[in-house]
């Protein structure tokens, strides 16, 4: 991630750098995952947001996690660093 980048989840989080890595270890893993409908959205030289669908599940969860994801990247010395992510629920 860029030092500036940021992520914007379903739940109204918005975290940093800092606070995305201490939520690591707060929160447990996908036990599956799968994405859908990618597709990439040129957004200048070099950088790209892709957007798909996501479903995930969690042990013991009764309800999998479904979102629309968009995430924009840019390259840094060469290699794609996020700079911007947000979730959009998918009612079910």
């Amino acid at each position: 991630m860029t030092a500036d980048a940021v992520m914007i989840l379903v739940y109204g989080m918005v975290l940093n750098r800092e606070t995305l890595a201490a939520s690591f270890d707060e929160s447990p893993a996908w036990s599956a995952f799968a994405l859908e409908d990618t597709h990439l959205v040129p957004t200048g030289e070099g950088s790209a947001a892709p957007v798909h669908r996501a479903t995930a599940t969690r042990d013991g969860e009764d309800e999998p996690f479904a979102a629309l994801m968009l995430s924009h990247h840019t390259l840094v010395d060469g290699r794609p660093a996020p700079t911007l992510y947000q979730q959009t629920t998918v009612m079910h």
